[in-house]
């Protein structure tokens, strides 16, 4: 997924490489108020989508989305409004969770229809949030006010 979408995510191969297994042990667990979602395609993965509750007494109130991605063969089939639509019903069973974030690349058109879809809305541009082989993205900042 990192390979094929680079501008897609904030992290980048060579750092991802060099990060012990239990850090993606300890970023895959599956607990209430952090964890990341599979779409699988017959053993494959194929789609991910992840989410964690912000920790500190006056963040604890918000909710974050990372790791949206799904594969280019498997898109425009609905697996990301599927994962979008878990992720959020996860995120509303948690008590005080009232606000929920994501970060797109500016150009993802298709990434940020699915998003304003749910009622997100961008509330900021970061410039140059992303520097590719010295090619700068900027990210749109979406939230969405849960009901």
């Amino acid at each position: 997924m990192l390979e094929e979408s680079p501008s897609a995510f904030s992290s980048d191969m060579p750092s991802a490489r060099a990060l012990p297994l239990d850090h993606f042990r300890d970023r895959t667990r599956d607990e209430p108020e952090n964890f990341i979602i599979g779409g699988f395609r017959d053993d494959a993965l194929i789609a991910t989508a992840g989410a964690y509750r912000e920790t500190g007494e006056k963040r604890h109130h918000m909710a974050t989305v990372w790791g949206m991605f799904v594969h280019p063969d498997h898109r425009c089939a609905g697996l990301g409004h599927q994962l979008l639509t878990r992720v959020l019903e996860r995120l509303t069973q948690l008590p005080g969770v009232e606000r929920v974030e994501l970060a797109v690349t500016v150009g993802n058109d298709s990434a940020l229809a699915l998003y304003e879809s749910f009622g997100f809305e961008i509330y900021g541009r970061e410039p140059d949030a992303l520097r590719i082989a010295d090619t700068g993205y900027d990210e749109f900042h979406l939230s969405l006010k849960l009901s």
